[in-house]
């Protein structure tokens, strides 16, 4: 686990799968799968971080000039905000209409309300984008990110193997 995950453990030790089930990055990822409550504790305490997902449409000409403004308004306040860990826009045009998405990871849902408000899955906008919008989507989508599971040991050593002997073919 890594340093975070460990600090989630040591927190959540008292009644560890009750607090797990309790806490704001309560996964709901195949958790009956999970044999005991140590298996259960350790993937709820693998939760990494948050994505929070936006999405906006704009007509073609305007997208060039949307995305300056994303660059000037939207981007900088996400990175600016305590708990951001990244944020990134990716845009597509097709049938006429250029969709953008906005695309954040946080390291908690408070991290995600200091940028949002107390209503974070509500969206949040700037005095221009009614100018560039199609539309103002209401809401936003949060996903929890769960750490890709640990590879065996048996694996690692076979990669750790084929790593170590040069290859003559």
């Amino acid at each position: 686990m890594n340093a975070k995950a460990v600090k989630l453990y040591i927190q959540r030790s008292t009644n560890a799968l009750a607090n797990a089930r309790a806490s704001a990055v309560e996964c709901k990822i195949f958790p009956d799968k999970l044999k005991t409550d140590t298996d259960k504790l350790e993937f709820y305490a693998e939760v990494i971080m948050i994505a929070r997902i936006w999405h906006g449409k704009t007509r073609p000409e305007k997208a060039d000039s949307y995305l300056d403004y994303l660059n000037k308004t939207g981007m900088p306040d996400y990175r600016r905000t305590a708990g951001n860990l990244g944020a990134y826009v990716v845009r597509r045009i097709e049938n006429g209409v250029a969709h953008f998405f906005t695309l954040t990871f946080w390291d908690s849902y408070d991290a995600i309300k200091r940028f949002a408000g107390k209503n974070y899955e509500k969206a949040r906008y700037y005095p221009e984008d009614a100018e560039f919008l199609l539309e103002m989507e209401p809401k936003v989508q949060h996903f929890e990110v769960a750490q890709q599971p640990k590879v065996p040991k048996y694996v690692q050593s076979f990669m750790n193997f084929r790593e170590a002997v040069p290859r003559w073919w």
